[in-house]
């Protein structure tokens, strides 16, 4: 017996038996606990029978089993191997975003991918290629059934171009080229490993006087920054056929650039070591084989920390960390969505025991911090000494507009007195980005926590909030 699979359905194949009038046809589709009467098939003739059985489903298998049947009773039965249905190999969709350039005695064309162009729904099957063709039949745009179409070599991937040469009869004798001032039929589709696609298909007119086809990509559209401390990230669409993207940046409007990277062809990358509440004016443009495409509209924005006195006048003093916590409180920004914390930086002194450092943010109540943490951020467990340390959020950690908070440093090791010891700073100076004004930092930092008292010397410890807004 032998099985054929199709878009829920099952044919079965089976020779003829001597002496047999007709055969006994049933499915399983649970490996032979249970049979379904497919039908009773009366035989024609001599050779092969067959039977379609249709409605089964594309997520299961089934058994298929025949008997014989005479005058003298049924025969045994004859199961096949369990074999499930399928759906048929699709076409792939037409290559997006043809457009066809005559140009002397030839077309071009420029192409991108089909949308889906690797398997993505049920019998597809990954583009493999793309075919051509070409005809001369003034006015009929529209292919004929007889075209030949011809494979474009290595256009199995990201190739998006490619040059119709042509023929054509010339005093009786094939010439090399399309023949410019006649007007030709041009069709383009994709290929998977099974079936061609759809067809894009036109008329253009070869002519020696064409304006080449933009063999090169056009400029990116919607470039778009989004601001860190001490990051830009610059995200872009893709520009047909870029393999690849430059991307310069100014700090002084445009009026000189610097390449801050050659990317290959991806969408997105991210700017480091940029100053805080700088501006810089970021362009990117693509390039192929070809060249270098057109710059894309530039777009200027500035790296920030919320709010930071890191870099001021340290005093001699360093408080101290221990059995005893520190809190210094800060208030949010004026921006109505509220803020995503990303990381705060600590000035950290010297690191006297090996500490297990905890760091968290607390909501403030009545001028205090609040009984329990807010957030906890994740970073050095034993912090480094006399520099800068960094926690950062492994969650979203969101912060409403107009609001106090408090940064709470604290250590647990035994009952060791000290751990490590935070700078402090009695500068009033802060820096914060322009457009999120109202980020501000306490002038006194707490000790505590029981109770939570002000410190005597009117300091605070130097530290920064980065957060971006909501």
């Amino acid at each position: 017996m032998t099985i054929l699979r199709d878009d829920g359905e099952l044919t079965a194949f089976w020779n003829s038996g001597y002496g047999a009038e007709s055969y006994h046809v049933t499915y399983s589709a649970d490996y032979g606990k249970s049979w379904s009467l497919a039908a009773e098939r009366h035989l024609v003739g001599n050779g092969t029978t067959e039977i379609t059985i249709k409605n089964l489903d594309n997520a299961k298998h089934y058994t298929v089993g025949v008997r014989a049947r005479n005058k003298n009773g049924y025969s045994g039965w004859r199961n096949s191997s369990p074999s499930g249905p399928y759906v048929p190999i699709a076409a792939p969709p037409k290559p997006k975003n043809v457009s066809a350039y005559p140009g002397d005695k030839t077309v071009v064309f420029i192409w991108e991918r089909p949308e889906w162009h690797k398997p993505v729904k049920p019998g597809g099957a990954e583009v493999t290629g793309y075919q051509a063709a070409y005809w001369l039949n003034p006015g009929v745009c529209a292919w004929p059934t007889d075209v030949k179409w011809y494979n474009i070599i290595g256009s199995n991937g990201d190739t998006v171009y490619h040059t119709v040469i042509g023929h054509h009869t010339e005093n009786g004798e094939l010439k090399p080229g399309l023949k410019n001032g006649v007007q030709y039929g041009v069709a383009l589709r994709a290929l998977n490993q099974h079936v061609p696609g759809p067809a894009v298909a036109g008329c253009r007119t070869p002519s020696a006087d064409a304006t080449p086809p933009p063999f090169v990509p056009p400029a990116p559209e919607n470039v778009n920054l989004i601001r860190g401390d001490g990051t830009l990230t610059v995200t872009w669409h893709h520009a047909r056929t870029a393999t690849g993207y430059q991307v310069d940046y100014s700090t002084n409007g445009g009026q000189s650039w610097m390449m801050a990277v050659w990317w290959n062809n991806t969408t997105s990358t991210i700017l480091r070591g940029m100053d805080n509440n700088t501006a810089y004016t970021v362009r990117v443009r693509g390039r192929n084989n070809r060249g270098d495409g057109a710059w894309s509209d530039s777009v200027t924005d500035a790296p920030f920390a919320s709010v930071s006195n890191l870099g001021e006048a340290s005093l001699p003093s360093v408080y101290n960390i221990g059995t005893v916590s520190v809190a210094a409180g800060f208030t949010t920004g004026s921006n109505s969505g509220g803020y995503t914390l990303q990381s705060v930086t600590v000035k950290v002194g010297a690191v006297t025991s090996s500490p297990t450092a905890t760091v968290a943010i607390y909501a403030s109540s009545g001028g205090d911090p609040a009984a329990s943490a807010t957030y906890t951020l994740t970073g050095p467990t034993t912090p480094q000494g006399d520099a800068e340390n960094t926690w950062s959020c492994a969650v979203t950690c969101s912060l409403d507009a107009d609001t106090d908070y408090f940064l709470v440093l604290s250590a647990t090791n035994g009952s060791l007195l000290i751990s490590y010891g935070v700078e402090t700073t009695d500068s009033d100076d802060e820096t914060n980005a322009p457009a999120d004004a109202g980020w501000s930092i306490a002038d006194v930092f707490k000790y505590g926590p029981s109770p939570w008292e002000d410190d005597s010397q009117s300091e605070t410890i130097q530290f920064k909030v980065t957060a971006v807004p909501q």
